[in-house]
This record gives structure tokens, C-alpha cells and sequence, in this order.
């Protein structure tokens, strides 16, 4: 009996590690196919990288709720990432109403059990007060615990604390220290905070954006002065329209008047008023200075 259980738990074992493998490779049907095998079999990490398959739907039907019932599995079967990975199903409303208390009981559970993501998402919970008492002195601790171990979500938050002074003092360096590692590892919106506090090092002004909306250039929404722009539809229009009618004929006139129309319409952002003069004016102009008349044909000998 005791060999059959211990061929049972190696054959479980060997499943994950190919499962394992398959999964890193992006080999996602295979990996669930055979990490679903380990699973069967109680294999905790197992249970965890099954939930990852139908959390993300790699090689299965995306499914939160099943992603859930597996991470329960591998937090059950003590495995670090599976206890962290079922807090947050607990927390998300696709799961059923958030549950931040006990979700916090599980982070703090993982975190002593050693998982590197656990420290930094517990840490929000205490910046935010959701399930647990706000605490900003806790919540830094738990930062710079992720921090060493290399969370690159964790070196993200710890860095604007130290930006903003968050029961820290105030460091802009250890700040631009801390996002430069962050965006080094990956974590995308690390860039944008690197700028910022570089920025407010060197003493320029710049506004500050969210990680989720960057901020856009002052150029794309910049308006030319309307004065100014009106001044010029007028003098551009009465420069076409006369010039048509006296230099060419009156179809070439209309040509130009079509061509120049066209394109001061594809100039941006200069507002319904100065469209229509641009329309309006080198018609009015060619009409009082009599386009429909014919020039007369050059004399022949």
C-alpha cells in the first residue's frame, strides 16, 4: 500500500513538471490536459495551474468560477501561489460579492508562507482600509517586503509612497529608484512614474496621469488662435476667388475655387466658423465679380 501511494505521488509529480513545461512554452492545451491529470490526483500546484488555465482560458473555456473551485484545491494543499491566486477570485465580483476580510487572512497566509505577490496585494488592502483596519505604516512594511522579493507591482506602489511621502519620508530618488527596477521588470505604467518623478527632480512642471491613462501630448487637443485663423480664411478666400476670375477662365476659376475648398477642409481643428468662411466667401466673391460671364474669345487674324 505505502509503495502503491508513493508511485501515485510520483507519477502526480512527474504530470506537473511536464505540465510545468508545457505551460512556459505556451503550450497551453497540453499543459491543462496533463496538469488536469495531476490535479485529479490531489497535486496542489497542480490544482493552481489548472485554475490558472481556466482564469486566462489557456487550452480551456474561460471560466472564473471553475478557475475559483481549483485555486480553493491548491490553497487547501498549502502551495503559496494557489492560497494567493483563490484571494483574489475572493475579491473579485465575478466571483460573487468581494469578501476583503477573508481574502486578507489568505494573503497574510500566503505571504508568511513565502509567495512573492502576496506582501504587495496585502499592502493594498491596508492602504485602501478593504478588509482590514487602514494602516499606512503596515502597508509600507508589507511594500518593501515584496519589494525584496522582487514584485514589480510591489516596487511600483512603494515607489510613489516614497514619492508622496506615505508614512515614509520623502525620497524622489529612492522613488525613481524604485519605478526605473519596476519598469525594468515589466510592469508597464512604471515608465510613466520614472517620468514623472524625474520631472519633479529637475523641477519641471508636468501633470500627473493614472498608470491606466497616459497622459495625452498638448498638441492633440490644441486649438489655433480663432482670430488669427478667421483673419486668414478671409484673406486666403478673396486671394483665390479674384485671382480665378481675372487670370483664367471662368472653369478654371471654378477648379481652383474646388481644389483650394478641398484643401483648407482637410486642415484639423479649426472650428465650424472658420470652415465656413473658407466655403462661403470664395463663392460669394467669384459670384459679385461675375464668373458666370464668359471671357471673350482672343482675337484671330
Amino acid at each position: 500500500m505505502m509503495g502503491s501511494a508513493g508511485l501515485k505521488e510520483e507519477d502526480a509529480e512527474s504530470l506537473y513538471a511536464k505540465a510545468d513545461a508545457c505551460f512556459s512554452s505556451k503550450n497551453y492545451s497540453e499543459a491543462f490536459a496533463l496538469a488536469q491529470r495531476a490535479a485529479d490526483q490531489g497535486h496542489a500546484a497542480a490544482c493552481n495551474l489548472v485554475g490558472l488555465c481556466y482564469a486566462n482560458g489557456f487550452g480551456v473555456e474561460k471560466s472564473l468560477p471553475h478557475a475559483k473551485v481549483l485555486f480553493e484545491r491548491a490553497a487547501k494543499g498549502r502551495f503559496p501561489r494557489g492560497i494567493r491566486n483563490f484571494a483574489l477570485t475572493v475579491m473579485d465580483e465575478s466571483c460573487g460579492p468581494p469578501d476583503y476580510a477573508t481574502a486578507a487572512k489568505l494573503l497574510n497566509e500566503a505571504d508568511e508562507a513565502g509567495d512573492s505577490r502576496a506582501p504587495g496585494i496585502l499592502a493594498r488592502l491596508y492602504l485602501e482600509g478593504r478588509g482590514v483596519e487602514k494602516d499606512l505604516t503596515k502597508a509600507v512594511d508589507l511594500l518593501k517586503r515584496g519589494v525584496d522579493r522582487g514584485d514589480k507591482v510591489a516596487l511600483f506602489d512603494c515607489s510613489k509612497c516614497y514619492r508622496d511621502g506615505v508614512a515614509v519620508e520623502k525620497d524622489l530618488q529612492k522613488a525613481l529608484s524604485l519605478a526605473k527596477l519596476s519598469r525594468e521588470k515589466g510592469y508597464e505604467p512604471a515608465g510613466h512614474l520614472a517620468v514623472e518623478i524625474e520631472a519633479e527632480i529637475q523641477g519641471k512642471p508636468l501633470a500627473k496621469a493614472s498608470a491606466s491613462e497616459p497622459q495625452e501630448p498638448a498638441s492633440v487637443n490644441a486649438k489655433p488662435h480663432r482670430k488669427q485663423s478667421m483673419l486668414l480664411a478671409v484673406a486666403l478666400a478673396f486671394f483665390f476667388g479674384p485671382l480665378g476670375v481675372f487670370y483664367v477662365s471662368w472653369k478654371r476659376a471654378l477648379l481652383l475655387l474646388l481644389l483650394f475648398i478641398v484643401g483648407v477642409s482637410l486642415i484639423p481643428k479649426n472650428g465650424f466658423v472658420v470652415l465656413l468662411l473658407w466655403l462661403v466667401v470664395p463663392i460669394l466673391s467669384i459670384i459679385l465679380l461675375g464668373v458666370g460671364k464668359r471671357q471673350p474669345p482672343p482675337a484671330s487674324n
